[in-house]
């Protein structure tokens, strides 16, 4: 992982997929990368991943949650947010 702070990017490989199917129990991967998104505190607006299609913020948080807490937090994840991009 690579976080660029004046651009507000981070750069992932191997960790998310957008659009992949949902699991009953996100990967432990994705989760650590959320928790240490939130733990240090990044500002990330645009997410560039190596291998995949682009995909939204919201579609993140909802990889990395448990079924009974997507629906909470997709109404918290607000319109507009970051991109997730392949390059």
């Amino acid at each position: 992982m690579a976080y660029l702070p004046k651009d507000k990017i981070l750069i992932v490989a191997d960790i998310y997929t957008p659009g992949a199917p949902m699991q009953a129990t996100p990967p432990a991967a994705a989760v650590n990368l959320y928790d240490n998104i939130k733990g240090y505190k990044l500002d990330v607006q645009t997410s560039v991943g190596l291998h995949v299609r682009s995909g939204s913020w919201a579609e993140f948080l909802q990889f990395v949650q448990k079924p009974n807490e997507r629906s909470h937090n997709e109404k918290r994840a607000g319109h507009g947010l970051a991109r997730f991009i392949c390059c």
